[in-house]
């Protein structure tokens, strides 16, 4: 990734408290219960809960204690199948996740929205196609999501910038 505005560059894992995926085992769906989402529940920059699973209580129970749980604030990458979706968090309620997306809680230094709109520009999506492997399926492993560089503005320059950004992404939506 290019230095954009002479922004320094920093490895995500440097910028991130914790960089993980959610759980590897599919939990029995159930009609009613915790919802878990997976890639195809990633809609612009959003999760689309009526399209996510439903699951037991003890499953999701075991998930949050595995830490594969988003909380609101976390930054969401889809890392296989359909690689470089974005949805910054912004819900109160805790949601289970599977592993195909990557979750991203920015230390204090990453403004969560700054982040989300970082993750989608050329630069990451150029490094994404660096890093993905598999033939049949295309991935990214939590290795190479590690060292993605980011620009790192100081704070008040990134919530001005990410403020920019989401307004002109809604603008775009709407119409």
């Amino acid at each position: 990734m290019s230095n954009v505005f002479g922004y320094p560059l920093v490895p995500l894992d440097r910028v991130a408290r914790r960089i993980t995926d959610g759980s590897h085992f599919s939990p029995t769906p159930r009609e009613h219960g915790h919802l878990i989402a997976n890639v195809k529940d990633m809609k612009s920059g959003a999760i689309d809960f009526s399209t996510c699973t439903r699951i037991s209580s003890s499953a999701y129970r075991e998930l949050k204690a595995t830490g594969c749980t988003i909380k609101n604030g976390n930054v969401l990458l889809s890392k296989d199948g359909t690689v470089g979706r974005v949805v910054v968090y912004r819900q109160d309620d805790e949601i289970g996740a599977l592993s195909s997306i990557c979750i991203i809680e920015p230390t204090d230094r990453l403004d969560s929205a700054f982040l989300g709109q970082a993750l989608q520009s050329e630069g990451c999506a150029r490094q994404y196609d660096n890093f993905m492997s598999g033939s049949a399926l295309r991935r990214l492993v939590l290795r190479d999501i590690r060292s993605i560089q980011v620009p790192l503005p100081d704070s008040e320059h990134q919530r001005a910038i990410a403020r920019v950004l989401d307004t002109l992404d809604t603008a775009i939506h709407e119409t």
